[in-house]
């Protein structure tokens, strides 16, 4: 697991469609409940304007806060696995960059949900090179390295 959280952050390798898929499903339902969470809150602190309107500007701040560190987040996250999955399908780390830049550069001028999910039905269901790479290797062999792996740390 902590594995997985450093590597979020970092374009180090390319994943495949699967990974792919999860990620950007657990972010996307993390966007909506930060969206959610920050409605009601927002909501809840508009109820403080007329008799505190201290605690509503500090709520208010807070809350913007709270949303943009973590929208931040996130799209780091959505840029780094849509770079490493066109890594796995363009089998150019620099290349997929660009293409990652100029992908999240659409996402936000075309506000049109439709283009957005067949952006991300193309990237999810384009074979990658992953497959290709360990295609050639045995299940045998695996075992060997993890038998190598395991004594090497034992």
């Amino acid at each position: 697991m902590k594995n997985f959280l450093k590597t979020l952050f970092m374009i180090n390798e390319p994943i495949g469609r699967l990974e792919f898929f999860f990620i950007s499903l657990a972010a996307s339902f993390i966007v909506f409940i930060l969206w959610y969470v920050s409605v009601y809150l927002l909501y809840y602190i508009d109820a403080f304007k007329a008799d505190a309107p201290l605690l509503f500007m500090l709520g208010e701040f807070t809350l913007l806060a709270f949303v943009l560190l973590f929208g931040l987040a996130l799209l780091v996250i959505n840029f780094v696995c849509i770079t490493k999955r066109c890594w796995d399908i363009i089998p150019d780390k620099l290349l997929s960059v660009i293409i990652g830049i100029i992908l999240m550069v659409l996402i936000f001028l075309i506000h049109n949900i439709v283009i957005n999910i067949i952006c991300y039905l193309i990237l999810c269901l384009l074979p990658g090179q992953i497959f290709k790479r360990q295609k050639d290797i045995s299940v045998l062999d695996i075992l060997k390295k993890e038998d190598e792996h395991s004594s090497e740390e034992g």
